[in-house]
């Protein structure tokens, strides 16, 4: 009795952490529902300063997220990421991220239930390489202007927004363990553990320009492979296994009963080819606010492409584009209707709005 109540007060505790804390954005990601983001938030973004002195040099400064917590209420999920940006004297810049978490598939009700935890996980790095950056010359544009006009003049007709290409990669593998339950197969087979492993490698390009029609864009395009499973369609419940003990001296009989955690439906694991699109901006006569609008389609060999369309609204920090503090993001699974699977239940099911959040562990800079 005792292990039971420590049990039940460790979902509690686990539970209620996990309650209190909304959806903590990654630092590479602007988003990370049911698709990799194909733009990470950071790399490619750089303020410029001017020292009070005309003869000082401007001081390029990079607020790069080093360290990432992330909790997610939705999933019951533990993040922890690490992020570093570098700028290279002999090569270009580039940044390195690495990313791993932990979390409860269980519904919150089964696993007050059964005790049962049902867990999963993953890990990933994303690295990036910048091939390209628009240069200013400065001392030429400005040689011979002295008065605020001039300069205002060269700045505002005579100068390219500043811009950024960069080639990223990434790859991961992500795990699950579970129990299947299958009615029609024999009693002692009926129940059946799966573990299952699959990797996500992704390759494509991000895009930063400061200035587009009076808006700060960041678009991002990648593609790759992926294994995956469909655990998401499973329906979950509470399996009983109930034994009956009867002492042969007093008549007197005990009921055991054992509960479990399983997962009902037709289970099958797949490849498929992800095609992630990104677009991020920033309209410049509006305050904080950011928009994001992006899909995520995955390209069978034997289906026709399934994509999921979706929108985000995220408020900003002192106007600073790549350091949203909150956001909403709304998004629609399976536009086109190309999976049967799904058909017998509601288009609310398809239909997910995300709540974010964001907090910084700590900020680096580093220069070799």
């Amino acid at each position: 009795m005792d292990n039971l109540i420590k049990q039940y007060q460790y979902n509690i505790i686990v539970i209620f952490i996990l309650s209190i804390f909304p959806q903590f954005l990654l630092s590479q990601n602007i988003i990370n529902g049911g698709g990799t983001s194909s733009i990470p938030l950071n790399p490619g973004f750089k303020e410029t300063k001017k020292e009070d002195s005309e003869n000082k040099s401007k001081i390029e400064e990079i607020p790069f997220n080093l360290g990432m917590i992330k909790f997610t209420t939705l999933e019951k999920k533990l993040e922890l990421n690490y992020y570093s940006y570098f700028v290279s004297e002999n090569f270009t810049d580039y940044f390195v991220g690495i990313s791993g978490s932990g979390e409860i598939k269980n519904s919150v009700t089964n696993l007050f239930s059964t005790g049962n935890i049902v867990s999963g996980g993953d890990a990933n790095i994303k690295v990036g390489f910048r091939l390209f950056k628009n240069n200013t010359d400065w001392m030429s544009l400005l040689a011979g202007k002295k008065t605020p006009e001039e300069i205002q003049e060269i700045l505002d007709n005579k100068t390219k927004p500043a811009s950024d290409l960069w080639l990223i990669a990434s790859g991961g593998f992500t795990g699950s363990s579970f129990k299947h339950f299958q009615a029609d197969s024999i009693f002692s087979k009926q129940v059946e553990k799966i573990n299952f492993t699959g990797v996500d490698m992704n390759i494509g390009f991000n895009y930063w320009n400061a200035r587009i029609l009076n808006n700060t864009i960041l678009a991002g395009a990648t593609i790759g492979i992926k294994q995956s499973n469909n655990f998401e369609d499973l329906i979950e419940s509470s399996q009983e296994d109930t034994r009956t003990i009867t002492d042969s001296d007093t008549g007197t009989t005990r009921k055991v009963v054992i509960k479990q955690t399983v997962y009902n439906g037709f289970y099958k694991e797949s490849t498929v080819y992800p095609l992630n699109l990104d677009l991020y901006f920033v309209p410049q006569n509006l305050q904080n606010l950011a928009f994001l609008g992006y899909s995520r389609t995955d390209i069978s060999k034997f289906l026709k492409p399934k994509t999921k369309f979706g929108f985000g609204i995220f408020f900003l920090k002192n106007q600073n584009a790549f350091n949203p503090i909150a956001g909403l993001t709304l998004d629609y699974a399976d536009v086109f209707n190309v999976d049967p699977s799904d058909d017998d239940k509601s288009n609310l099911s398809k239909f997910k709005i995300g709540i974010t959040t964001r907090i910084n562990i700590v900020n680096s800079r580093s220069r070799k």
